[in-house]
């Protein structure tokens, strides 16, 4: 016979999966850190930790964490501007998630890097961002085996702090 908190938790847990709603979002690791600001030609800043290092590109930035992890696979991110209309992402098929006033558009999948150790398990989070006359697209991709430590802080970090300057 189940206990009557294992028959609470459960009815829980099945209340939230039918709403569908997010689990509220983990601390994230940069938060405390002072912030630096980087601006592109192209009108995107980002404040961001002053641990981490963002890297032009023609988009946006490539961005690495400032320590030396010993992975196999490295924790790869990147935010870049697109001006078109059309969006890379099936807006039907995404989680909304609200960062201020502002709704960032995501989702999660899982792919293979494989190698001479064998394949390990790479995930990816997407997101985008409506701007005016186009949108801004957030990629983090995370070794399965770093996952449990890093996530997707990386990606909520800079979409927190990123803002566009648009101009007609």
């Amino acid at each position: 016979m189940k206990s009557a908190t294992a028959i609470a938790f459960g009815v829980l847990i099945a209340l939230f999966l039918v709403s569908g709603c997010q689990p509220p979002p983990k601390p994230n690791r940069y938060a405390p850190e002072s912030k630096k600001e980087v601006q592109h030609p192209n009108k995107l800043i980002l404040k961001i930790a002053e641990s981490l290092r963002p890297v032009q590109t023609e988009r946006g930035f490539s961005i690495k964490p400032q320590e030396k992890l010993a992975l196999r696979y490295a924790i790869n991110f990147s935010v870049a501007v697109y001006s078109d209309e059309n969006t890379p992402l099936e807006t039907s098929q995404l989680v909304r998630r609200a960062i201020g006033n502002r709704v960032i558009m995501f989702r999660q999948s899982d792919g293979q890097a494989g190698g001479a150790s064998g394949d390990e398990i790479i995930r990816t989070l997407t997101a985008q961002e409506k701007i005016p006359n186009g949108y801004i697209l957030y990629e983090q991709e995370t070794p399965e085996t770093q996952f449990a430590a890093h996530n997707f802080d990386l990606l909520w970090h800079v979409a927190d702090g990123a803002t566009f300057e648009y101009q007609q």
